[in-house]
């Protein structure tokens, strides 16, 4: 799907927590990176063991012997795991921490981040490092930045940034109680810069700020992939930095900033060792068969990502929770969108990340699990994206940026060597496609040299690679024979939908292309509306009946701001075009008439969003696109025959409708069964732009023309499918607007993820 519908929204919602790894997991993680790692991890020790006695007392019923005054929650235990509190900092989370306990934590986080850095860290903290004195959560900040500076990880997640002030009213101060002298920590005012901010178009604005200001907007940074800010803010959109640095905040921050380290570490790829356990293993082997030949018959969903942004496109922080709830629905497919940019330090294939690695795995070990097949999708890499700009595709001419292709490829295929492929499945790239056009050859070629990768390590891997295409997509003939299963993405309904069957014609008229034109036998108080999105000169519209015109409307002189009018812009020929929100042309006709005409005089051209046929109680709704898909550009001349069914001789009219459906799955089905190459819809849904009851429509006919060919399929994800993060749900909300569908009824289903019960009745009804 491309940018404009499916690019995800920031947010800075919690999200739930998935399940880590064991400490002795993330422990080897960390050893890899590094031996001081090591040491510091064994000295956390004591957290685990009493983890183990607190095992051991719930088989005996007594309680074991501990200090902690108060229990922590998930959040301050895993940071516990981690090894980032000491002992005499866990419990009693309420109270005010102090810089001396503050710089205790954060030796132990850039011990465990960057153990070469903490000479430096010292050398920064030297003038508060041992002072007791209480800290307010502005203070807090500021210590934080600088721990976090010396580890080269105070930029990492900036793309995030939503800053909190933006959601403030006028009658709160955001700056509450922030004294702004602070005499414990060194000179505040001096500049800060970062060069990943000075080359950012968006945030260099930062460099040269002091540092009061880089630490506020630090402090509202999302943690890496995990959709936290650092410092919890209250239902005000507060940090409230005036109060004072509560120990459980100070725990929760720390973790936080270690997450986010951790996805700013590299190990060389030949280095990484994939965790997914033994038990998932075995469970993956006993799940169904699969082939490019033959598959299960798979319903499916997309694993979203936490994050997914302009900056990163697809990103791979799963959500467990999710998992469970699609498990409890009765899907057992999940697609996994992957962004190389994530996984890999850039174009430096040689490294990869294994905080991302771990995020994979985990994924993997809840589907498996929960029974579900798991897809990994590449959606994003250095010389491709899937909502990019199309001039910077790379992919398709560049034979460094192809081999870096084939290398990820590679390394995917060794990392996963041992997890079976009734479990795991690679889809090679998503959406291909190029400014210049994208042809049959060029792209099956290069997606040979990744299968090839891939069979040498291994050969039984299930391998997806989209149609060309895509919407919805023609087979790639030079792929025929790789044994491959072939992906059509299909998304049939433009944003803003009325009905279904629906109806798409021609939207771009120029004068020289005729005349609009609607022929039938149409009754005395038929009603014709056209929406005008733009028009060309100055110009007078008629709505004729048999040649006599029936309502008028002249556009083309207004002002921008008058009548909707957006913009206006050069022609090119002899005059200006002005853009509009929508102006509505209707026109009732007082007799009958068999020929229905839409004229301009004077302009060159105009476009139109709708064109609409009100007979009696029946209305007929034409959508319009301007010429794409191998559709006439010229005026549309369109029959409405007594059924009030529409037909054109022009080819200026298609038609989207069960019927249109079966043609095209139909076509799918014939080349499975002249190649014996299967094929599996990976994408479709149905936007909150659609009404509701066209949405419902549509997805029923679409379920039954799969089911009639026996195509397994998987939905795409938020507001085009039947789950929504609730978080995500509210954070439209606070920008005043929705992702929730008008006339839908939702219910949670889960502590984060509610459901579309109408539009889930239509996909379990084909999920049996």
């Amino acid at each position: 799907m491309t940018a404009r519908n499916k690019m995800g929204r920031r947010h800075l919602f919690h999200p739930s927590l998935a399940k880590k790894r064991h400490l002795a997991v993330l422990l080897t993680v960390i050893l890899v990176i590094s031996l001081a790692a090591c040491s510091a991890a064994e000295e956390t020790e004591g957290p685990a063991a009493e983890e183990t006695e607190s095992f051991a007392a719930a088989e005996t019923g007594k309680a074991p012997e501990t200090e902690q005054t108060a229990p922590a929650d998930a959040e301050i235990q895993e940071a516990i795991d981690f090894g980032l509190v000491p002992d005499s900092l866990q419990g009693n989370y309420d109270a005010q921490i102090s810089y001396a306990e503050f710089c205790e934590m954060l030796d132990l986080f850039v011990t465990l981040a960057a153990p070469e850095k903490l000479s430096d860290y010292r050398q920064v903290s030297e003038n508060y490092r041992e002072a007791d004195a209480p800290m307010s959560r502005m203070e807090g900040a500021l210590v934080m930045l600088y721990a976090a500076e010396c580890c080269c990880v105070d930029t990492v997640g900036y793309q995030y940034i939503m800053p909190l002030e933006n959601l403030i009213g006028e009658d709160v101060d955001f700056y509450e109680g922030v004294s702004w002298e602070y005499p414990l920590l060194p000179d505040i005012q001096k500049p800060y810069y970062n060069e990943v901010l000075a080359a950012s178009e968006d945030y260099a604005w930062r460099c040269g700020q002091d540092y009061v200001v880089n630490s506020i907007c630090f402090a509202e940074y999302m943690s890496y992939g995990n959709g936290r800010t650092y410092f919890d803010y209250d239902e005000r959109y507060l940090l409230n930095l005036g109060d004072a640095f509560a120990r459980g905040d100070a725990i929760r921050a720390v973790e936080r900033l270690y997450e986010n380290a951790r996805f700013s570490r590299w190990l060389p790829a030949g280095q990484a060792v994939c965790t997914v356990s033994q038990s998932a293993i075995e469970a993956g082997k006993k799940m169904p068969d699969v082939s490019w030949q033959k598959l299960p018959k798979w319903k499916g969903y997309t694993a979203a990502p936490g994050n997914w942004t302009v900056v990163y496109g697809g990103g791979v922080r799963y959500d467990r929770e999710l998992v469970e709830v699609l498990s409890a629905q009765g899907f057992t497919f999940v697609r996994a969108p992957l962004d190389a940019r994530e996984l890999f330090q850039d174009r430096e294939m040689s490294m990869v990340s294994p905080a991302w690695l771990e995020n994979m795995d985990d994924l993997v070990e809840a589907c498996a699990e929960a029974g579900i097949h798991v897809c990994f999708d590449l959606h994003d890499m250095p010389g491709f994206y899937t909502g990019g700009d199309d001039s910077q595709i790379t992919l398709w001419k560049d034979e460094q940026t192809q081999d870096d292709f084939v290398a990820f490829w590679r390394f995917m295929a060794e990392y996963y060597k041992e997890i079976p492929a009734n479990l795991l499945s690679f889809n090679l790239l998503n959406e291909p496609h190029d400014a210049d056009g994208l042809t049959d050859e060029v792209y099956s070629a290069v997606m040979l040299k990744a299968i090839e990768a891939i069979r040498e390590v291994t050969p039984d891997r299930l391998i997806f690679a989209d149609m060309l295409g895509m919407m919805p997509g023609t087979p790639v003939q030079g792929l025929k024979d790789a044994q491959v299963v072939q992906t059509p993405h299909l998304y049939f309904l433009f944003d803003g939908t009325d009905e279904w069957p629906v109806y798409t014609t021609n939207g771009f008229i120029h004068r020289s292309t005729g005349t609009l034109t609607l022929n039938g036998s149409f009754p005395a108080g038929t009603k014709v509306a056209v929406s005008f999105t733009a028009v060309h000169g100055d110009s007078t519209f008629h709505i004729n009946a048999d040649g006599k015109s029936v309502a008028s409307l002249a556009l083309g002189t207004e002002a921008v701001g008058e009548n909707g009018c957006l913009m206006i812009g050069e022609a090119g020929t002899d005059g200006e075009f002005r853009n509009y929100e929508g102006v509505l042309f209707t026109g009732k006709l007082p007799d009958a008439c068999s020929r229905i005409t839409l004229t301009q005089e004077d302009g060159w051209w105009y476009e139109m969003k709708h064109l609409t046929v009100t007979m009696g109680s029946d209305t007929i709704v034409f959508e319009t696109d301007y010429g794409v898909g191998g559709r006439s550009e010229g005026a549309p001349q369109i029959t409405i025959d007594e059924a009030g069914n529409a037909s054109s001789g022009n080819g200026t009219l298609t038609v989207e409708s069960r019927e249109w459906l079966d043609d095209v799955l139909r076509s799918f089905h014939e080349f499975t069964q002249q190649t014996g190459e299967q094929i599996m819809v990976q994408e479709f849904g149905f936007n909150e732009t659609i009404d509701y009851q066209a949405a419902l429509a549509a997805a029923e006919d679409l379920f039954s023309v799969l089911d009639t060919y026996e195509i397994p399929w998987c939905s795409w994800c938020t507001n085009f499918g039947p789950l929504t993060d609730a978080r995500e749900m509210e954070w439209y909300q606070i920008e005043n607007c929705s992702i929730a569908r008008a006339g839908a009824d939702y219910q949670m289903v889960s502590d984060h993820w509610m459901m579309d019960i109408g539009l889930m009745e239509v996909f379990q009804r084909h999920m049996q």
